[in-house]
């Protein structure tokens, strides 16, 4: 049985997260406050209803050239509850990916536990992200 997954874009790439983690799309999240001590990847933290989100840019993440335009999508890490933003370029869509379509990514990626694996549809290639990997493997906030 196919799952859900939010494909999103940086750089023209195209990514995608569990559909199950997605808790809200902000399109224009202009009030990032920075923080001092946030590891450089990081943009900064937001208030969303009473909760501090902080937020990962993606963008620096991958080390990119940054963007005026970001879209944020709040995601709830499944085992631990916390609530991470993904700054990227864009949403485009909610697709159906088959579990056995997802292959492990090659041992060469090191450094990159968040990239939780690959698959290959007819728009490319689309690594999924594993949020939960960016806040507690090595990539802490």
């Amino acid at each position: 049985m196919s799952e859900k997954y939010l494909t999103f874009t940086v750089d023209g790439r195209i990514y995608a997260v569990s559909i199950v983690n997605v808790r809200e799309i902000m399109n224009n999240a202009a009030d990032i406050t920075p923080v001092p001590e946030f590891p450089s990847y990081a943009r900064g933290i937001i208030q969303l209803r009473g909760d501090v989100i902080p937020i990962v840019d993606l963008r620096r993440l991958f080390r990119l050239r940054e963007s005026d335009q970001i879209c944020v999508i709040v995601l709830e890490c499944e085992k631990s509850g916390e609530l991470l933003g993904l700054a990227c370029d864009s949403v485009s869509a909610v697709e159906d990916i088959e579990p056995e379509e997802i292959h492990a990514p090659p041992r060469l990626i090191r450094g990159a536990d968040y990239i939780g694996g690959i698959t290959k549809t007819d728009k490319g290639i689309i690594l999924v992200i594993e949020p939960e990997h960016i806040v507690v493997t090595g990539q802490h906030i």
